[in-house]
């Protein structure tokens, strides 16, 4: 399910199954403690990536528990752990991306995938390459809290 007012502003997300429609989700209301996203950040080092880290770390939904310099090793870590979510920057190549999205799906792994893009035509491009939901990167902290609270951890984890 969409929510309408988040598309307007650069937001788009896969239907799945497994996932809470946003409409569900809670703005603002913290999910329960034992609850959390085991979440590995695909992005080159950098500003861009330490600010990304800080803004799941700032979400009680996500537990960040790797962070990537690539496709590769994201790839890799997504598959020696039971990741929930890869969030994946546009600072990566584009073509990079794509590929590791098709990669994850074919391995048939149950993480998740969050792209943040660069532009409206990233976003798209990004969904049709596979990933669960791709947005700007100039959304809000809310909306991107609204689009993770759609996704279910593989596992409650205890806090």
């Amino acid at each position: 399910m969409l929510d309408w007012s988040l598309l307007a502003k650069g937001l788009r997300m896969k239907k799945t199954t497994g996932a809470r429609p946003l409409d569900e989700a809670k703005a603002g209301e913290p999910p329960p403690a034992s609850v959390h996203l085991a979440t590995v950040i695909a992005s080159v080092p950098g500003i861009a990536e330490q600010s990304l880290r800080a803004t799941l770390d700032a979400l009680p939904l996500v537990r960040v528990v790797g962070t990537a310099a690539g496709c590769l090793s994201a790839l890799r870590m997504v598959q020696q752990r039971q990741v929930d979510l890869v969030v994946i920057d546009s600072n990566l190549p584009l073509e990079d991306v794509h590929v590791f999205l098709r990669q994850l799906k074919q391995e048939g792994l149950n993480t998740r995938s969050l792209v943040l893009a660069a532009t409206t035509a990233h976003v798209r491009a990004a969904l049709a390459a596979g990933a669960d939901a791709a947005l700007r990167r100039d959304v809000s902290i809310r909306q991107l809290g609204a689009v993770l609270a759609g996704f279910q951890p593989a596992t409650p984890l205890a806090s």
